[in-house]
C-alpha cells in the first residue's frame, strides 16, 4: 500500500461574530485536518493545530517539503520518523511550530491508517496490553 497524496481540508466558523461569548482562535482562523489517501482507498486523518499558522503556511510545508519525502512510499510510522531530518528543514527558515504540528498531523494519519488496515482502534496498536485490575 502506497500512499498517493495529501489533502488540507479548512474549516471555518461562517457567524463567529454573533456568538455572545469569545471564540476560540480555530473558530475564526480554521480548523485545518490533514488527509492522506493511499493507492487502496483507504485514508487517514491528523488534526493540523490552527494556533501555529495560517492555511498558505500549512499547505506551503505540505507541499514543498512533505509531499516529496511522502508521496509513492510505503506506510510505515517507524521509517517516516528515521528517514525525517528535522535539522536540515530548520535550516529553511521555516517556523518550528508549523513544523512540529505538520509532524505531528502526519504521524496521526499514518496511524489512522494502519489502525484501518488492522481494523482496530488506533489505542490498542500503540498499546496492546490490557489493564483489567487497579493496583
Amino acid at each position: 500500500m502506497r500512499i498517493l497524496n495529501l489533502e488540507i481540508i479548512c474549516f471555518k466558523v461562517k457567524n463567529h461574530k454573533n456568538l455572545t461569548f469569545p471564540p476560540p482562535i480555530f473558530v475564526t482562523r480554521g480548523f485545518y485536518i490533514l488527509r492522506i489517501n493511499t493507492n487502496e482507498n483507504i485514508y487517514g486523518l491528523g488534526e493540523i493545530s490552527s494556533y501555529v499558522g495560517n492555511f498558505n503556511q500549512i499547505q506551503n510545508i505540505f507541499t514543498n517539503i512533505f509531499s516529496p519525502i511522502i508521496i509513492n512510499k510505503k506506510i510505515s510510522i517507524i521509517d517516516f520518523t528515521k528517514n525525517i531530518d528535522l535539522k536540515k528543514i530548520y535550516k529553511k527558515n521555516i517556523s518550528k511550530q508549523i513544523l512540529h504540528s505538520a509532524v505531528s498531523a502526519i504521524i496521526q494519519a499514518l496511524l489512522d491508517i494502519k489502525g484501518k488496515i488492522n481494523k482496530k482502534p488506533v489505542f490498542e496498536l500503540l498499546n496492546s496490553k490490557k489493564k483489567t485490575k487497579l493496583k
